[in-house]
């Protein structure tokens, strides 16, 4: 197994060594939208606990043994610690960590259960992970259906992919006729829709479906969505490049229609919008309407769709959009794995300034660390959707050029955690997945913590987004403001009683409390379980 690249950086000089004022656990923050912040200004990496200070970290690095020992000798009796455990593979098996203060203890052929992968915290959650599997479940249909659909010629040039060349004129008021799918569980099946151009941007063009009466869908409504679309494409153009032009007019379009609120009706949920590559005709978003009575499928105000949906949905389908003809149309390669596809739509939601639909998403990854994968198959569900954003806005955040970071997992002939690896760029000791997820881990566990400010292990706070007003980055022991109440509690964590025995998924992490360090911590996992440790001193 690669080093985890956790204990291979240079602390620097002085600052670190004297521990301040901390936060153990996992308590809330005092209503704060930003989160606790402070800590010591370096964590120093040290190879045993009786060198650590408050704020410092030790790797456990299993160099492909199956079992590894922490020795607490000479350590502060006082200190508390978290302990990170899980699997950095990034794919196949996880692991099945067994973590006891007795060797003689240990289970000794113990294998990776998938079935039994500890929960955590999730069974608290589960209303809302069941109201929000609709829409992803539908968008891990489309991601597949991709795949054959990109097996057909559709004759996109690289001239096409990087120029407009408008040929087509379009007019204010002027009726289209578009095709939306009818069926969550089909590509073939679609409904035709009149819809009227409301609104025409620089980049976008704004038509709503001639069902929409003005008392819930206003001009002044339409107006600001116009801007607030064109904003958020002129800034995906910017760090993707434009959107191909396959119809000639210039524009991508956004089309708000209650076809859209009826496939969540099939499925008795909310699908709030969609990009379809089988759709060859125009570049075109398809996006929930307000519908407070539910009278085209379950009800959605006005209010939850202006303010969260319609905001944040047609951002993320444009990533898919450009992600899609940007690999297929110009780099003629395969379409992007799904779990990294997903996680950069999510994050584009983010950059351009609404960021209001991810807390609620990651606060299920939060809870249920050890099942969720950050590298998942071909049909990320919403924890490892919640995962991958989490993952790719830290990396985000560590790169030297964060746009330049996102331009090249786009453009890459590369997929998956090699596009990744590649549009990185990292030094030596930070440029594969598993140091990438090891570090990732330490962040997980120890933002707003105010153990550390080292913005190695820790997220950057949240800013305030000027011109939408919302907050952009991430925040983990919070409330975020999103709109729906959600409180963040950081990542559900165990205490640890001398024994545990966990199955951990590969690219997931199990996260311990040791109140009272014992004289001896014995680490075993399963054989090529990806096994990885991190020992930090909160305390």
């Amino acid at each position: 197994m690669a080093s985890l690249g956790i204990i291979l950086l240079s602390a620097g000089c002085g600052g670190a060594g004297s521990p301040s004022a901390s936060v153990s656990g996992s308590g809330r923050s005092g209503g704060s939208a930003i989160g606790i912040q402070g800590g010591v200004g370096i964590s120093n990496s040290v190879k045993s606990p009786s060198e650590m200070n408050v704020g410092d970290l030790m790797g456990i690095e299993f160099q492909g043994a199956d079992e590894m020992n922490i020795d607490f000798e000479g350590a502060d009796p006082d200190a508390e610690y978290i302990l990170i455990v899980g699997s950095a593979n990034a794919g196949g098996f996880g692991t099945a960590m067994q973590v006891t203060n007795d060797i003689n203890s240990l289970l000794p052929n113990l294998a990776y259960d998938e079935e039994n992968v500890d929960q955590g915290n999730l069974l608290f959650k589960s209303a809302s992970l069941n109201s929000n599997d609709v829409t992803e479940n539908f968008h891990n249909q489309l991601r597949e259906a991709e795949l054959d659909v990109a097996e057909e010629d559709f004759s996109f040039s690289k001239a096409s992919m990087t120029s407009k060349g408008v040929s087509k004129s379009v007019a204010l008021g002027e009726v289209d006729t578009f095709q939306v799918l009818s069926s969550i569980s089909s590509v073939s099946s679609f409904v035709d829709v009149d819809s009227r151009l409301e609104c025409l941007g620089e980049r976008i063009a704004v038509y709503v479906d001639t069902r929409v009466s003005d008392d819930v869908l206003s001009a002044q409504d339409i107006e600001k969505l116009c801007a607030m679309y064109d904003r958020a494409a002129g800034i995906e153009d910017e760090i993707l490049g434009a959107s191909p032009d396959v119809d000639g007019d210039g524009v991508v379009h956004a089309h708000i229609t209650y076809a859209v609120n009826s496939l969540g009706a099939h499925a008795g949920g909310i699908v709030t919008g969609y990009f379809w590559a089988g759709h060859r005709d125009r570049e075109v978003v398809h996006l929930v309407a307000p519908d407070p009575n539910g009278s085209y499928g379950p009800a959605v105000s006005k209010e939850m769709a202006l303010n969260n949906f319609l905001p944040a949905v047609f951002p993320h389908e444009l990533q898919h959009l450009k992600n899609y003809y940007q690999r297929v149309g110009v780099q003629g390669v395969s379409p992007d794995e799904a779990w990294k596809n997903e996680g950069l739509s999510h994050l584009f939601e983010d950059v351009v300034g609404w960021n209001m639909e991810n807390y609620s998403r990651y606060d299920l990854a939060l809870s249920s660390p050890s099942s969720t994968k950050v590298v998942a198959g071909s049909s990320p569900n919403l924890l490892e959707r919640g995962a991958s954003y989490l993952f790719l806005r830290f990396l985000y955040e560590q790169s030297e050029n964060p746009n330049e970071f996102l331009r090249n997992m786009v453009r890459s002939e590369l997929s998956g955690v090699e596009a990744v690896q590649e549009a990185f760029d990292g030094p030596d000791d930070f440029n594969q997945f598993s140091e990438f997820f090891g570090r990732w881990t330490v962040a997980v566990a120890m933002t707003n913590r105010g153990v550390t400010a080292d913005s190695r292990y820790t997220y950057k706070a949240r800013t305030l987004n000027a011109e939408t007003q919302t907050w952009q980055g991430v925040c983990l022991i919070c409330e975020p403001d999103d709109g729906r109440g959600t409180v963040l509690e950081g990542v559900y964590m165990s205490e640890y009683d001398g024994f545990n025995a966990t199955n951990i998924k590969a690219s997931a992490a199990k996260y311990y409390q040791v109140s009272e360090a014992p004289s001896e911590i014995t680490l075993k996992g399963t054989h090529d379980g990806g096994n990885f440790g991190v020992l930090i001193r909160t305390k």
